[in-house]
């Protein structure tokens, strides 16, 4: 920057700042900051539903293989108890 002011001649006055193309840069920049921040935000809400929804895969998978579980083991249990029915019942078939 001090270089460019370095190399201007008096009689080019445009390259100075005055202070109402300041305001506008300014207010640019601050424009450019609030659009930043709302996508920042967006970003963020983003993320967080994605982690969510992982989240809940996560938990309804668990929920399935519970589930598959609890069916395989009371289908085995059920199983176990009808040849011990089975079984009792032929015993009491050859004691009559």
């Amino acid at each position: 920057m001090l270089k460019s002011l370095r190399k201007l001649k008096p009689e080019d006055p445009k390259k100075f700042v005055s202070p109402k193309n300041f305001g506008g840069r300014l207010h640019r920049r601050r424009w450019r900051k609030s659009i930043f921040v709302v996508r920042l935000r967006r970003l963020r809400l983003v993320k967080a539903d994605m982690r969510s929804q992982e989240s809940r895969r996560r938990m309804e998978k668990a929920e399935k293989s519970y589930r598959h579980l609890r069916d395989e083991t009371t289908d085995e249990l059920r199983l176990r108890v009808e040849k011990f029915r089975r079984g009792f019942a032929m015993l009491g078939l050859q004691t009559v």
